[in-house]
C-alpha cells in the first residue's frame, strides 16, 4: 500500500467520524430543546426557570428567553438531523419507527410553539423528505 492510499482511507474515516459526531451533537441539541419546550408547555417555565411571557401565553420560548424563535430553530435544524439519522440508521430494523415517532414529536413541538411560519416550513420540509424517502423505494 502506498502512503497516499493510507492517507485517503484515513481521510475518509475521519470524514465519516466527523459527520457522525456532528449528527449526534445536533441530535442531542434538538432533543434537549424539544424536551425543554415540552417542559415549558406543561409547567409554564423551562428548565432554566424562564417563564412564558405573561402578555403572550400562547407562544413558547424555551432557552431563547424572550425571543420567539424556538419553532424556527427546530424547523431549521431537524431536516439535516432527520436525513442524517435516516442514512446513519440504514441497517437498523427499527429505523422507520424511530423516524415516524421523531417526526411526529417535531410536528407536535413546532405546533405548540405557536409559530405559524415555522409550522408551514416544517410541514413542507416533511413533505419533501417523504418524497425523497418514497423515491428510494420506487
Amino acid at each position: 500500500m502506498s502512503s497516499s492510499n493510507i492517507s485517503s482511507k484515513y481521510s475518509e474515516s475521519s470524514k465519516i467520524s466527523t459527520i457522525s459526531s456532528s449528527l449526534i451533537f445536533n441530535l442531542f441539541i434538538l432533543v434537549v430543546v424539544i424536551f425543554d419546550t415540552i417542559f415549558q408547555f406543561k409547567f409554564g417555565y423551562n428548565i432554566l426557570g424562564y417563564e412564558i411571557e405573561p402578555n403572550n401565553n400562547i407562544r413558547l420560548t424555551s432557552f431563547f428567553k424572550d425571543e420567539y424563535v424556538v419553532g424556527s430553530f427546530i424547523a431549521k435544524i431537524f431536516v439535516p438531523v432527520l436525513i442524517g439519522s435516516y442514512v446513519y440508521l440504514d441497517k437498523n430494523k427499527y429505523k422507520n419507527i424511530f423516524l415516524i415517532i421523531f417526526s411526529n414529536l417535531i410536528i407536535f413541538v413546532v405546533l405548540i410553539t405557536g409559530e405559524r411560519s415555522s409550522l408551514i416550513i416544517t410541514l413542507v420540509s416533511f413533505f419533501f423528505c417523504f418524497i425523497l424517502w418514497l423515491s428510494c423505494y420506487i
